[in-house]
């Protein structure tokens, strides 16, 4: 379930992210996406960055999606474009080698304009929080993260999860130091222990990993400021 109406617009390779970041910067309403990727690789990294962009299109946040493309991608373009429309969402495509840069900008420009308006034709609807997948991320790190933003986020992903939905944390080297925290925190205790932690040890300047393995559910907070 999206909570946004956004166009997409997706460069399906490096050599595309100009043209679909003049685009996104021109027509409000729409969200690049750009990324170094879809030349110049092998195979299984060229449809690992494949399937990456389909899922990008398919994304619930995006009513509609604009693919920027070169024209002699290693990615495949026309199932980028298949795969996002199987599931009933609106997507176009320019290729910047058939049409020249200038008219290919200029005819995104337009169909990215089109579809944002389509997209403001949606009408909200209300759902409970059990339909919400939410994924978190580090955006850096400083001194303040554990005392404010970190507790922060981890308290609205407990308030989601309560009400039955589903939140993603993927940068685990964030749980290093938690190891002996965990067992004390009153959430923790009244769950079930299906945590993924990984724990790296630093021992006489030599680094030895440890790694317990397990079903993960669910983070508690652990706020060193209670």
């Amino acid at each position: 379930m999206g909570v946004r109406n956004y166009v997409g617009v997706i460069s399906t390779v490096g050599c595309a992210n100009d043209v679909a970041h003049w685009i996104a910067q021109q027509i409000k309403g729409t969200a690049p996406f750009l990324h170094q990727a879809g030349c110049g690789q092998l195979q299984p990294d060229l449809e690992i960055a494949t399937r990456t962009l389909i899922s990008i299109g398919q994304n619930p946040n995006l009513a509609g999606v604009l693919l920027v493309s070169l024209g002699c991608e290693g990615v495949d373009a026309d199932r980028i474009e298949r795969e996002i429309a199987a599931i009933g969402r609106p997507v176009k495509k320019v290729v910047i080698q058939k049409a020249g840069a200038t008219v290919a900008l200029n005819e995104g420009l337009l169909i990215a304009q089109a579809l944002v308006s389509e997209a403001s034709q949606i009408k909200q609807q209300e759902f409970d929080d059990s339909h919400l997948v939410i994924g978190v991320k580090c955006g850096g790190s400083d001194t303040t993260s554990g005392l404010a933003s970190n507790p922060a986020v981890g308290a609205a992903c407990d308030i989601v999860l309560d009400n039955g939905g589903t939140c993603i944390f993927g940068e685990t080297t964030e749980f290093l130091g938690l190891s002996t925290s965990w067992p004390g925190v009153p959430s923790a205790k009244a769950l079930p222990i299906k945590y993924l932690i990984s724990l790296i040890t630093w021992r006489n300047g030599r680094g030895r990993a440890g790694v317990i393995c397990a079903e993960v559910t669910r983070v508690p907070v652990i706020s060193p400021v209670d």
